[in-house]
């Protein structure tokens, strides 16, 4: 099953992808962490789930939030770009 998957991923067939071989600075909880803050200021009453690819040297990560207050099926979706650069991250939000 693993095989299939990773196979899946390669190909960009698998929808979702987890955030793999990066340093503790730059770890998936930090990601929400910062994704979290920037939600929070934005919405009162949300919920997300991130999809994450790693391209060359930056990870791409997109956030798909669904606001409780509109009771609304739809989710939007909130765009990040993260890059390490010598013990320190970079981050960029792209809408």
């Amino acid at each position: 099953m693993f095989w299939f998957n990773y196979f899946k991923f390669l190909f960009g067939l698998r929808e979702k992808s987890e955030l793999s071989s990066i340093s503790d600075i730059l770890s998936k909880s930090f990601i929400n962490k910062h994704i979290s803050e920037h939600l929070s200021g934005i919405y009162k009453d949300y919920s997300y789930r991130t999809e994450s690819r790693k391209i060359n040297n930056a990870t791409v990560v997109c956030a798909r939030v669904r606001c409780g207050e509109e009771q609304s099926p739809k989710s939007s979706k909130h765009w990040f770009v993260y890059q390490e650069r010598s013990g320190s991250v970079s981050s960029w939000y792209l809408g």
